[in-house]
C-alpha cells in the first residue's frame, strides 16, 4: 500500500509522518524514491491502523508536530477479477500533420480502439473496474474504454492492466491487478 500525503503547512517546510500499529507500539514507515510512504507485507482482507502526524519547521528552525490523525484501513481481498473475455473493436489508424521546427511538416500516426471487458460475475457493490489506471465505463458484468496510442499499432499486441477498485468513506481499496495481453485488430 502506498500513501501520497499532502501536508497543509502554511510557513516553511512541512512533512507528514506515517506510522503503522504493530502490537501495542507504532512503527514509523519509510519513504520510497518518489517520496511516497510505503506499507509492505500487508495481508489481504485485514484491518490495519495508521497514524498520520504533520510536522512543520518554523522560521526559527524548530520543528512542531500537529495533532495525529488515526485511520483504520482494510486491505482488499486477494482475488483477481474473474474475466470471461476481453474484446477489441472499432480499430482505426489515423494521422495528423504536425509541424516540427527542425524537419517541417510530418505525419503523426495514432491507433484508436475500444476495449470491452466481460466478467464472469458482477463486482461487489460499490466497486468499479480500472483498466490501465483509468476508470472504465459500464456496470454489472460489462465494462469498456477507448484507447488512443501513438504509432501504427494495428495487428500488434498490447498488455492491459485490469484491476477492481472500491471506495468506502475516505479509504480507497484496490484489488489485485491482472495483466491481460490483447491483439489490436
Amino acid at each position: 500500500m502506498v500513501f501520497s500525503v499532502l501536508a497543509n503547512g502554511s510557513h516553511g517546510s512541512s512533512d507528514v509522518a506515517v506510522y503503522q500499529k504493530s502490537g501495542s507500539s507504532w512503527k514509523h514507515l519509510g519513504k520510497n524514491q518518489k517520496g511516497e510512504t510505503v506499507a509492505n507485507k500487508l495481508k489481504a482482507n485485514t484491518n490495519y491502523q495508521f497514524k498520520f502526524v504533520e510536522s512543520a519547521q518554523r522560521a526559527d528552525g524548530t520543528w512542531v508536530e500537529g495533532t495525529p490523525l488515526y485511520k483504520t484501513i482494510r486491505t482488499q481481498r486477494k482475488e483477481k477479477p474473474a474475466i470471461r473475455s476481453v474484446k477489441v473493436s472499432k480499430v482505426k489508424v489515423r494521422y495528423k500533420w504536425k509541424y516540427l521546427t527542425y524537419v517541417g511538416w510530418r505525419k503523426w500516426w495514432y491507433t484508436d480502439f475500444r476495449v470491452t471487458v466481460t466478467l464472469k460475475k458482477k463486482l461487489p457493490a460499490g466497486q468499479k473496474l480500472y483498466i490501465n489506471g483509468r476508470q472504465a465505463s459500464g456496470k454489472g458484468k460489462k465494462y469498456s474504454m477507448y484507447f488512443s496510442l501513438n504509432g501504427k499499432k494495428k495487428g500488434k499486441s498490447y498488455t492491459l492492466s485490469i484491476q477492481p477498485y472500491g471506495r468506502k468513506g475516505d479509504a480507497e481499496m484496490f484489488g489485485t491487478s491482472m495483466k491481460k495481453k490483447i491483439r489490436i485488430r
